[in-house]
C-alpha cells in the first residue's frame, strides 16, 4: 500500500469527478454499462428498519435524459482488509437496489493488490454484482499530456510502488496543472502524499529542471529553488552539484546501477546545460549508460 495515502483522498479524488466511476467501469473492468445522459452523487446511508445504518464512501446514480436512473454504483475505498465488509457489503446493494429500482453494482477500490485479492473473495459469496478495482485494473498514465488528471492522479495511488512511478507522477501533476488553482493543489499534494520520501526528493529535482510552475505548498515551498540562479559561482556550483544527485537519485529509484566511473563523471560535470539533458535521459533510459552517451 502506498505510504502516506488515505481512504479519504481516494474518496475526495472520486468525490471530484464522479464521472469518473462509470468510466473505470466501462474502460477498465469491461462493464457493458446501460447508456446514460447524466452522473449525480446520491445518498450513501443505507439505513434499515432497525437502528443499524451502514454507510457507504459515495453512491453515484446514472440516470438517462428524463432523469430516470438506469444504474446505481456504490464506491467503497478499502485500504485493509475487514471482516465486517462481509456483512454490511451486501447491505449496500440491496437496501440501494429498493430505493433506486435499477441494477446496482458495488464498486471497491483499493491501491493495495492483497486487500484486492481479498475483496474478491469475499464479495464472491454476494449476490450484489461487485467489482474490485486495484493495482491490476488501474492503467499507468505516463503522458504527460493526458487530459485526464483524476485518472493520471489516481494511477499514482494504485502504482506508487512500482518501478516507474517517478514518470507516473510527473503525468499527474503535469494534467493537474491544467486545472484551477485549487484543484491543482489538492491533486498535488494528494501524489505528494501517495509517494514515499526518496521519489518526493526526485520529483521535487525534476520539476524544478522542468520549470513547473503550481501553486500548492510544495510548489511554493521548493520549485522556487534556483530562480535567482546565477547571482554568484558558488551557488551555479552548489545548483549543479545539486543536478547530478538528482540524476543519480532518480537512476536509484529506477533501480538503475551505476558504475564509480560513472557517478564520478556525473559529479565532476559543470555543464548546467548537459545536466539538465543527462537529467530528462535518467527518466526514461533503460540504462546508467544511456543517461551520459
Amino acid at each position: 500500500m502506498p505510504p502516506t495515502i488515505n481512504h479519504e483522498a481516494v474518496v475526495l479524488l472520486l468525490r471530484e469527478r464522479p464521472a469518473l466511476i462509470p468510466e473505470l467501469l466501462r474502460t477498465w473492468l469491461q462493464v457493458d454499462l446501460p447508456p446514460f445522459a447524466a452522473v449525480t452523487l446520491s445518498d450513501s446511508s443505507f439505513t434499515q428498519v432497525s437502528p443499524t445504518e451502514y454507510r457507504a464512501d459515495l453512491t453515484v446514480v446514472l440516470s438517462d435524459e428524463k432523469q430516470v436512473p438506469v444504474s446505481a454504483i456504490v464506491v467503497e475505498v478499502q485500504l485493509s482488509r475487514d471482516p465486517e465488509k462481509r456483512y454490511s457489503w451486501p447491505v449496500y446493494g440491496a437496501t440501494l437496489f429498493a430505493r433506486m429500482r435499477c441494477p446496482v453494482y458495488l464498486l471497491v477500490v483499493t491501491p493495495d493488490a492483497s486487500v484486492a485479492e481479498w475483496a474478491r473473495r469475499v464479495t464472491e459469496e454476494n449476490r450484489v454484482k461487485t467489482l474490485v478495482l486495484g493495482p491490476r485494473n488501474v492503467p499507468i498514465i505516463i503522458d504527460p499530456e493526458t487530459p485526464d488528471a483524476e485518472l493520471a492522479v489516481l494511477s499514482v495511488i494504485a502504482h506508487a510502488g512500482d518501478d516507474n512511478i517517478l514518470e507516473i507522477a510527473l503525468a499527474a501533476i503535469a494534467a493537474a496543472s491544467r486545472l484551477s488553482d485549487e484543484r491543482a493543489a489538492l491533486y498535488n499534494d494528494l501524489v505528494w502524499r501517495a509517494v514515499s520520501a526518496a521519489v518526493r526528493e526526485s520529483l521535487e529535482r525534476a520539476m524544478e529542471m522542468k520549470n513547473y510552475e503550481f501553486v500548492s505548498e510544495f510548489a511554493k515551498k521548493h520549485i522556487a529553488i534556483g530562480r535567482n540562479e546565477g547571482r554568484n559561482e558558488g551557488r551555479n556550483e552548489g545548483r549543479n552539484e545539486g543536478r547530478a544527485e538528482s540524476v543519480l537519485s532518480i537512476l536509484a529509484e529506477r533501480g538503475l546501477p551505476v558504475s564509480d566511473d560513472l557517478r564520478a563523471r556525473l559529479l565532476a560535470c559543470q555543464d548546467g546545460d548537459i545536466l539538465d539533458r543527462w537529467l530528462r535521459r535518467a527518466l526514461t533510459a533503460k540504462s546508467a549508460e544511456e543517461v551520459v552517451n
